[in-house]
Protein backbone atom coordinates (compact mmCIF):
# COMPACT_ATOMS: atom_id res chain seq x y z
CA UNK A 1 0.00 0.00 0.00
CA UNK A 2 2.44 2.44 0.61
CA UNK A 3 4.15 2.34 -1.89
CA UNK A 4 1.73 3.24 -4.10
CA UNK A 5 1.35 6.02 -2.15
CA UNK A 6 4.95 7.11 -2.99
CA UNK A 7 4.53 6.51 -6.39
CA UNK A 8 1.71 9.29 -6.67
CA UNK A 9 3.50 11.07 -4.08
CA UNK A 10 6.60 11.23 -6.95
CA UNK A 11 3.90 11.92 -10.18
CA UNK A 12 2.39 14.57 -8.19
CA UNK A 13 6.44 15.86 -7.57
CA UNK A 14 7.18 15.59 -10.87
CA UNK A 15 4.23 17.16 -11.93
CA UNK A 16 4.68 20.40 -10.04
CA UNK A 17 7.99 20.37 -10.98
CA UNK A 18 7.89 19.97 -14.94
CA UNK A 19 4.25 21.30 -15.86
CA UNK A 20 4.99 25.19 -14.87
CA UNK A 21 8.43 24.84 -16.69
CA UNK A 22 6.17 23.43 -19.87
CA UNK A 23 3.79 25.93 -19.47
CA UNK A 24 5.49 29.06 -19.65
CA UNK A 25 5.77 31.06 -22.94
CA UNK A 26 9.82 30.77 -22.68
CA UNK A 27 11.24 27.52 -20.95
CA UNK A 28 14.35 28.08 -21.30
CA UNK A 29 14.11 31.81 -19.05
CA UNK A 30 11.51 29.99 -16.39
CA UNK A 31 12.45 31.50 -12.67
CA UNK A 32 10.67 29.24 -10.29
CA UNK A 33 9.79 31.63 -7.87
CA UNK A 34 6.07 31.86 -7.27
CA UNK A 35 5.34 29.08 -9.03
CA UNK A 36 4.85 25.21 -8.03
CA UNK A 37 8.22 24.47 -9.17
CA UNK A 38 9.56 25.97 -5.85
CA UNK A 39 7.72 23.67 -3.87
CA UNK A 40 7.98 19.82 -5.74
CA UNK A 41 9.77 18.54 -3.10
CA UNK A 42 6.74 18.38 -0.64
CA UNK A 43 5.47 16.06 -2.51
CA UNK A 44 7.76 13.47 -1.11
CA UNK A 45 7.63 14.35 2.80
CA UNK A 46 3.66 14.60 2.43
CA UNK A 47 3.84 11.03 0.72
CA UNK A 48 5.76 9.75 3.81
CA UNK A 49 3.50 11.08 6.00
CA UNK A 50 0.42 9.89 4.18
CA UNK A 51 2.00 6.26 3.80
CA UNK A 52 2.28 6.40 7.83
CA UNK A 53 -0.96 7.36 8.68
CA UNK A 54 -1.92 4.60 6.94
CA UNK A 55 0.10 1.74 8.21
CA UNK A 56 -1.06 2.85 11.41
CA UNK A 57 -4.54 2.88 10.49
CA UNK A 58 -4.06 -0.65 8.70
CA UNK A 59 -2.46 -2.39 11.66
CA UNK A 60 -4.97 -0.82 14.06
CA UNK A 61 -8.48 -1.70 11.88
CA UNK A 62 -7.23 -4.62 9.70
CA UNK A 63 -8.79 -7.66 9.79
CA UNK A 64 -7.12 -10.01 12.10
CA UNK A 65 -6.08 -13.38 10.98
CA UNK A 66 -5.33 -15.68 13.99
Amino acid sequence: MCSAIMIAATIVGLALLFAPVLASPNPDAFEPEGTPAMWFWLAWPAGGLICGIVAVLWDAFGKQND
